[in-house]
């Protein structure tokens, strides 16, 4: 009797296990570290697991879901931050503030943090790691080691990277001045071997091309930064580390297409374009990037003539003029092109602006005194 319960439980389990819909749907709603787990289990659960549309079914609603704002900008001692909740549905991100004593938040990716401080004593900057769901203050900071004794006095840039669906572990990525001339040098750091290796292989740009290192953003694997030509982005490609150059998206109805901003929501890179067409660059463009490294495809067009009334901008800003007056914060291309919207930052204010039925709303109003 025992053996026949036995026989029908493993017949039971062959049935679900050869039921790949029934497994994906399970796995789907599992925790990220359950699914690292499941990837030792089977050849089918490590299949499934990699497959990219269950990266992409898994995290369809996974978006950016909220901005943190430093509210005291010009104290050199404490940072504060206020989270701005872009997510109605999460209630636990509302009225929160975080405060840092002489460290400033750089980029977050994913939910962790990569934060920065200076160190009076060795007369440099340290640079974190936190993450913010560890409770004990001691654990949830990461503080990366120093590979030389000026390291961080050269650095141009640091950029996060972090999938949890892919890895547990993070790398950080250093791009900092070389002891030559006109030259840069790629250090990564792993927080699986805890220690900083060098990129050995060839760095297409020098330092004259003005690349914006500050504003890496990585998405699917690959770094991607601003260069000082209009429309090139520069990307390091993690696991084959390889750098290269990338042509932004092009236009044939403008004279010319520039690259204002750069940003990933749901495991996809996008693009911010003003294009040129006459005297001045009138019309905006969001695009998304392929995630084979393709192409683009052309998401959303709009203006901000409307909002720069709203905002009492007397002018709409010329090209030369707009981002002394417009930043962009965020760009958040949602499942339902209905509610994809833009973040951003004019006149005192943080708008959000839906990028489907250009409506948009007041998010946040700054304190000129501060």
């Amino acid at each position: 009797m025992h053996s026949t319960k036995i026989l029908k439980a493993n017949d039971s389990a062959t049935r679900i296990e050869n039921n790949t819909d029934l497994v994906t749907e399970i796995l789907i709603r599992l925790p990220v570290k359950s699914l690292l787990r499941f990837k030792c289990v089977s050849k089918t659960c490590l299949s499934l697991i990699s497959n990219p549309d269950f990266c992409h079914r898994r995290n369809h609603s996974l978006t950016i879901s909220a901005l943190l704002l430093l509210i005291n900008p010009h104290s050199h001692h404490t940072s504060q931050y206020e989270i701005l909740n872009l997510d109605k549905t999460n209630s636990f991100l509302c009225n929160k503030i975080l405060y840092f004593q002489g460290i400033k938040i750089l980029q977050s990716c994913c939910g962790l943090l990569l934060c920065c401080g200076y160190s009076p004593e060795q007369r440099s900057k340290n640079y974190y790691v936190y993450n913010p769901i560890i409770t004990n203050l001691e654990k949830s900071f990461d503080l990366l080691p120093n590979q030389d004794g000026r390291f961080y006095n050269r650095i141009f840039g640091m950029v996060l990277a972090y999938d949890p669906l892919t890895s547990p572990h993070y790398k950080v990525i250093g791009v900092r001045r070389s002891r030559h001339k006109f030259h840069f040098v790629i250090d990564i750091f792993s927080s699986q071997t805890t220690s900083w290796k060098r990129f050995t292989g060839k760095t297409p740009f020098e330092e004259d091309e003005c690349v914006d290192f500050n504003g890496g953003v990585f998405c699917n694997g690959v770094i991607f930064w601003k260069t000082g030509s209009e429309n090139t982005l520069l990307c390091f490609e993690l696991e084959i580390e390889r750098v290269r150059k990338f042509a932004g998206p092009e236009n044939g109805d403008f004279l010319s297409v520039r690259i204002d901003f750069i940003g990933a929501s749901r495991r996809n890179f996008h693009v911010l374009c003003s294009c040129k067409k006459g005297i001045d660059y009138t019309e905006y463009f969001v695009y998304e990037m392929n995630h084979d490294l393709s192409g683009w495809i052309l998401k959303y067009r709009f203006n901000f003539d409307a909002v720069a009334i709203s905002c009492s901008v007397t002018k709409v800003p010329t090209s030369s003029e707009l981002f002394s007056v417009f930043r962009v914060l965020a760009i958040v291309v949602a499942e339902k092109a209905e509610d994809s919207f833009l973040v951003f930052h004019m006149a005192g204010k943080l708008i959000r602006y839906n990028l489907n039925d250009k409506s948009f709303r007041s998010l946040y109003h700054f304190d000129p005194n501060i």
